[in-house]
């Protein structure tokens, strides 16, 4: 039939309503035109196709639901072979039926009527704008494109949608249009095209109702003619497409709403959206497919830098196109950004740019361009302004946590509220891309973000209550490390931590792997937090962070940095004048010193220090661990006897005090000096008292040593049967509570047991795993494991348990 012929397209949709008829078998028409309206003539006419118009939108809704009812009624509904949905099916013909009578009506150029044209070719509209030459990486992203356009022409009823999303300049619209361009060939009739505008900081986005009308004209219909109602447009839009290949692309969408109304209706066609918010709803409700873009790898955002740049310039500058590219947080727009601004000083070495991006949120300057449509800055504000007041409130406080990403309970202490409270906020601040999700109840921001939300911070919210948020942060951190250390060493001599700012959320642990989860999951936050405090005058936090985290620095932080972190301790320590503060820092410092060869002088001093501050404080607990410290830096000195010195004033100070912990460690220690002598027998007796007391109080690293020790004994008395078992047993505790640099240690043992025993197979096995574990702490103690390995003579006996 001719494809605009309104009185050929009226006896098809009459015909087609008296097919409907016919399978329901009924009603008669006496009931339809009771349902209806109309008199039994007016209906027969409808049905039998002699009507000269097309009868009232209203009255082919009720004839149409009126078969259903009497289908469904009868158990008819399967003989049906025309589909009933009247908004699905129905109202886009009628709305193709009532455009072309309205065509009739008003030719072009007059107002009389004219006959019906013969059918005539239809535009192929190709509305893509211009993208860029070069899309580096995403071709996980393309081949899910590609899939997903196979799936369009298959007989489901429906057209293929993808939502691509993410934050704002990661590349969704070069990725769309990029892909869009490539897959032209898949759809013969066209490409549409429209920017939404859902982030316009003007707030001029484009309604469904303008952008349907460019739609309508690019397809052929007669701007002067559309319809005026928006269910009409979309009725008629979906019509014009229902038999053609046609991909249609809409970028920028602010949320589902915009987006529907331009959603083709017929299975042949592929919807493309692109936004900065997540649109759940489109994956719900209309079976979108969701498609996240993430930032490109270190690899793909160096070339992207390249080839916008120049291969033959980045490469004679590696390390600084890496910082550049690290500094723009792998971010595509701050990328191009930065290669323009490079491009632009042809004479400048790549490194000055790299030096410029240093410089925390001056960082945003650099990457301006003076253009809204490619600036970092500007980019960001689009999504930020369309924040709820809480959401931007959250997101402008999130600036000032120090590192990668945030837990909810941290976000919670920032902003002074209840978790609860904040959950709707970040998830708010998720569907908007400002942060991300990588793991349950953690939250990212990349670091232009951080940078743009601190900035937002200081010109918006009041000195006094920013720095009321990062005392929160910190009482969150502090409090939190406070019980991961308590879960994890029990029988730790404590500090005095003033109880937390009101509205500070504190996390607790129910085991040892909790405690050790959370140490390693936050370990950058604070080590950035111990940095931040000190340099922002929150000396005691400072300080009483770093004794919260001392677990966690002896077990994973390398000893430099540990060494540093204490370091900044005392130096805060001394800012507030307190000497019990100070003899901490001091022993911390001094416990890093130990195990970093070129330092144990001056963990020497600071242990002496300690010693000084503590006995003027009258601290002798504090006192007494100093002492053992110092009794095991002297073991590492190969300074027998004056271990055993240090070691026997230790439990003294201990016996003094009542501290049963102190004393079972002291007793492990001089039982494993006495075997470091040689005399085992009496090294076996200590320990057995020590296992005692360390029973006794529930200390599981103490038990874990004391069997380390007595396996030390037993080897020294060639019992290697013996040792091995009690290294075991050692082994099974340690690792139970995660002390890796303990573990290596006692593997150590475990492998000179064997060794001795005649078994080098399982000598090496213990050594290579003790090996992996001190090359990834960095301490000394690794030379002496590889000599064993190497068959190298060993100078003395491996170090003692921590």
């Amino acid at each position: 039939m001719p494809a605009d012929d309104p009185d050929e397209l009226l006896r098809h949709f009459c015909a087609d309503l008296r097919l409907l008829w016919t399978q329901a078998q009924g009603p008669s028409l006496r009931v339809v035109s009771a349902r209806v309206g109309l008199g039994k003539s007016q209906v027969g006419a409808i049905l039998n196709g002699t009507v000269r118009r097309p009868p009232d939108w209203d009255v082919v809704r009720r004839l149409v639901q009126c078969f259903h009812d009497h289908a469904r009624a009868h158990h008819r509904l399967s003989q049906l072979s025309l589909r009933t949905g009247v908004e699905e099916t129905w109202r886009p013909r009628y709305a193709m039926l009532e455009y072309a009578f309205q065509r009739r009506r008003t030719p072009p150029g007059g107002t009389g009527s004219r006959p019906p044209t013969a059918s005539r070719r239809w535009p192929v509209p190709r509305q893509l704008p211009p993208v860029a030459r070069h899309l580096v990486g995403r071709a996980a992203e393309l081949a899910t494109l590609d899939r997903a356009a196979a799936s369009c022409g298959k007989p489901d009823g429906s057209a293929t949608v993808v939502v691509i999303d993410g934050t704002a300049g990661v590349g969704k619209t070069t990725v769309a249009l990029w892909w869009a361009h490539r897959a032209g060939g898949r759809f013969p009739d066209g490409q549409l095209h429209v920017d939404l505008g859902g982030f316009d900081p003007n707030g001029t986005q484009v309604s469904p109702e303008n952008a349907l009308r460019g739609f309508l004209i690019a397809l052929g219909a007669d701007p002067h003619r559309l319809p005026d109602d928006l269910s009409t447009r979309v009725a008629l839009y979906r019509s014009l497409l229902a038999d053609r290949r046609v991909l249609v692309v809409l970028d920028n969408a602010r949320d589902p709403g915009q987006v529907r109304p331009l959603l083709p209706g017929g299975p042949s066609c592929m919807a493309l959206v692109t936004s900065r918010n997540q649109l759940t709803g489109l994956v719900v409700g209309e079976g979108a497919l969701p498609l996240r873009l993430e930032l490109p790898t270190p690899t793909d955002a160096a070339e992207l830098f390249a080839s916008r740049l120049g291969t033959g310039r980045a490469a004679e500058e590696p390390a600084a196109v890496a910082e550049i590219v690290d500094r723009c947080a792998r971010l595509p727009l701050a990328v191009a950004i930065a290669a323009a601004s490079a491009a632009a000083r042809p004479d400048e070495p790549l490194a000055a740019l790299a030096a410029q991006l240093r410089t925390g949120t001056a960082v945003l300057d650099t990457l301006s361009t003076g253009t809204d449509g490619a600036d970092v800055r500007t980019a960001f504000s689009w999504s930020y302004r369309r924040l709820s007041p809480i959401a931007a409130t959250l997101f402008r406080t999130l600036g000032l946590h120090p590192g990668p990403d945030v837990t909810v309970a941290a976000a919670a202490s920032l902003a002074g509220v209840p978790v609860r409270q904040v959950r709707p906020a970040l998830a708010e601040l998720a569907r908007a891309h400002l942060v991300s999700a990588p793991h349950r109840d953690r939250y990212r921001t990349h670091d232009l973000l951080r940078a743009y939300a601190m900035e937002l911070a200081r010109a918006t919210d009041p000195g006094a209550r920013r720095r009321m948020a990062q005392g929160r942060l910190l009482d969150h951190l502090l409090h939190t490390a406070y019980a991961a250390s308590r879960m994890l060493d029990p029988q730790r001599h404590t500090i005095a931590i003033p109880p937390p700012d009101e509205g500070v959320t504190v996390v607790a642990f129910s085991d040892e792997a909790a405690a050790l989860d959370w140490y390693a999951a936050e370990e950058t936050t604070l080590v950035a937090a111990i940095h931040g405090a000190a340099r922002t005058g929150f000396h005691a936090r400072a300080w009483q962070l770093t004794w919260a985290c001392e677990p966690m620095l002896y077990r994973q932080v390398p000893r430099q940095q540990w060494a540093a972190l204490q370091r900044v301790a005392l130096a805060a320590a001394r800012r507030i004048g307190d000497p019990l503060a100070q003899g901490h820092a001091h022993r911390g410092l001094g416990r890093a010193y130990s195990s970093i060869d070129n330092r144990r002088i001056r963990a020497h001093i600071h242990f002496n220090r300690a010693l000084r501050n503590f006995a003027t404080a009258d601290r002798p607990v504090d006192e007494g661990y100093v002492r053992f410290h110092l009794s095991l830096l002297c073991e590492r000195n190969g300074e027998y006897r004056a271990a055993l010195e240090h070691t026997r004033r230790a439990l003294e100070l201990f016996e003094r005090a009542g501290h049963r912990p102190g004393q079972a460690r002291a007793y492990n220690g001089l039982g494993w000096q006495h075997a470091l002598l040689g005399d085992y027998e009496v090294a076996l007796v200590s320990c057995a008292r020590a296992l005692d007391l360390m029973r006794a109080v529930g200390d599981l690293l103490g038990q874990a040593q004391a069997w380390d020790s007595i396996g030390f004994a037993h080897h020294g008395l060639r019992q290697y049967g013996e040792a091995v078992t009690a290294y075991r047993r050692a082994l099974a505790l340690i690792r139970r509570i995660g002390e890796r640099n303990n573990e290596a240690e006692m593997l150590v043992h475990l492998g000179d047991t064997h060794q001795a025993a005649g078994s080098p197979e399982a000598a090496g096995r213990a050594w290579r795993q003790a090996l992996t574990i001190l090359d990834e702490l960095g301490v000394s103690e690794a030379a002496a494991v590889r000599a064993r390995l190497d068959g190298t003579p060993l100078a003395r006996p491996a170090a003692p348990p921590g």
